[in-house]
């Protein structure tokens, strides 16, 4: 799944994390991973609003300078980032205690703000020989 989220606002995203969730009243982080610097940042995600968890689970992401990862509030440079939603049944930060991954796809930050690139590799050259 593609997630998309506008920098210096909150964001509403939709995830389907009940089909393959197997706690009971998991609690629900997510681990963001960065594809520009390797740099990743874990946040839970609280306060389901959806109307039909059994379909999709809906959670309000704020994208801010401010960050309070325990409430929803993150900051993160724009660009294109990896997630992963795990379920847990403590209520920790802790990638730790989690139990397993219930949700994978692209997050990407959008809007004012730098973006992050860096290379690490060597300079290459290649002969092509016929």
């Amino acid at each position: 799944m593609t997630q998309r989220i506008q920098k210096n606002q909150s964001n509403n995203c939709i995830f389907s994390l009940a089909e393959k969730t197997t706690l009971d009243n998991p609690y629900y982080l997510l681990e963001v991973f960065s594809k520009q610097n390797h740099d990743s940042k874990v946040l839970r995600l609280s306060g389901d609003t959806s109307l039909n968890t059994i379909r999709y689970n809906e959670f309000l992401i704020t994208e801010s300078s401010t960050e309070d990862l325990d409430n929803g509030i993150i900051s993160l440079g724009a660009g294109e980032y990896n997630y992963f939603v795990w379920q847990s049944s403590a209520s920790t930060l802790s990638l730790s205690a989690a139990t397993s991954i219930v949700e994978s796809g692209l997050l990407t930050i959008v809007g004012t703000g730098t973006t992050e690139y860096s290379y690490t590799g060597t300079p290459s050259e290649y002969t092509v020989q016929y």
